[in-house]
């Protein structure tokens, strides 16, 4: 038997962790998209101005207080250098989580790339993902992952 919370959430063996994605399922980013091709670096620093969808983070912080030790594991395509800023908004806007993965500032790979290497990594731990984008839901479905598609804001 497990000693404690901490001790069941590191067992490899057992799939307790609830992927979350941040962009476009945790928040609405509808008011930045329009720099998203032309103005990368403004969409990247305006995020902080996103709006909080409160179904999906009462959703997500339902799992943390139970019996089961979930694991809350939110992943992001947004580069490390805005992790100060991003747990400030997810602490601003009540969102309790275990760990926030965040791309290197260096890697070049896309959002499908990158979340695609983290699923396949971790397949065997996940329970449940929750994820806006259609590409990578359907990547997620495929590995036999349940996956709750998040409506487009």
């Amino acid at each position: 038997m497990f000693k404690d919370r901490a001790e069941m959430k590191n067992k490899s063996c057992i799939k307790n962790v609830l992927l979350v994605d941040l962009e476009g399922s945790i928040t609405d980013f509808s008011h930045r998209i329009k720099y998203a091709r032309d103005n990368k670096e403004k969409f990247d620093k305006e995020f902080v101005n996103d709006k909080c969808d409160n179904e999906i983070v009462g959703l997500s912080n339902s799992f943390y207080n139970n019996s089961l030790n979930i694991r809350i594991i939110i992943i992001s395509s947004r580069r490390e250098v805005f992790r100060k800023e991003s747990e400030d908004w997810l602490r601003k806007n009540n969102v309790i989580y275990d760990e926030l993965i965040m791309q290197r500032d260096k890697d070049k790979r896309t959002s499908f790339q990158y979340k695609m290497n983290y699923i396949n990594e971790n397949k065997n731990k996940i329970f449940l993902a929750i994820e806006d984008n259609k590409e990578i839901y359907e990547y997620i479905k495929s590995k036999l992952i349940p996956v709750f598609k998040v409506k487009c804001h």
